[in-house]
């Protein structure tokens, strides 16, 4: 039987996949391992620390622009 992996993801993947225009090579990698939380072919987990640490990237990129 094949087991799942189990990955946790950070605030740097969520950015590039959510803000792909500050660096498409690294966003298209960002894209796979959403794709693979999504499809179930990883168990993921984003602590709660995630959150807030996503709100301020944002914040941040969208205050840029």
């Amino acid at each position: 039987m094949v087991s799942i992996r189990r990955v946790v993801l950070d605030t740097s993947v969520f950015g590039l996949f959510y803000f792909p225009e500050r660096n498409r090579q690294a966003a298209r990698r960002a894209e796979r391992a959403i794709n693979a939380v999504r499809h179930h072919a990883v168990v993921a987990f984003a602590p709660d620390a995630l959150l807030a640490e996503f709100l301020k990237m944002t914040t941040r990129v969208l205050s840029d622009a």
